[in-house]
């Protein structure tokens, strides 16, 4: 149960939103979440053919997630600090978890809205040529991992 609550808020980017994680086709050679969200928005460039005002605005809009991401990162240690303590007590304090878990609840639906917001700015970004790449980069990845 503690593990569910434990994993980082909103699978790190939707954690860096649906479109991107599509072109990352899970590689495993990127563990650093900068250097994947390099290589995601690279081959996004790529695959998409952003120009360059697009290209700067996914850069942007990536440096951004990339930030919020690392202050969630801290609260998420702070929680396992918490949980680490609750283990060490004689007694396990279930208000004191239900109010961790619940701010932490808090924390991932802000960082939900937040990454939607990134996602609409990008998809307002791209024509509606890119927009149906984008379809069949999507479909392709889940066919190729959600089977």
């Amino acid at each position: 149960m503690l593990k569910k609550y434990l994993k980082p808020s909103i699978v790190t980017s939707i954690l860096i939103f649906v479109a991107i994680f599509v072109l990352a086709n899970c590689s495993g050679h990127h563990h650093d979440p900068k250097a994947r969200a390099e290589y995601m928005v690279k081959k996004l460039i790529d695959k998409l053919e952003l120009d360059e005002t697009q290209k700067a605005k996914l850069i942007k809009i990536k440096d951004e997630i990339l930030a919020k991401r690392k202050s969630m990162h801290s609260n998420r240690k702070a929680i396992i600090s918490k949980v680490i303590d609750q283990i060490k007590s004689d007694k396990i304090d279930q208000d004191e978890l239900n109010k961790i878990f619940k701010a932490n609840s808090k924390n991932r639906t802000e960082m939900r809205k937040f990454l939607i917001q990134k996602f609409a700015e990008f998809h307002e970004i791209l024509s509606p040529k890119q927009r149906l790449k984008l379809v069949e980069l999507v479909e392709k990845f889940s066919k190729k991992f959600h089977k």
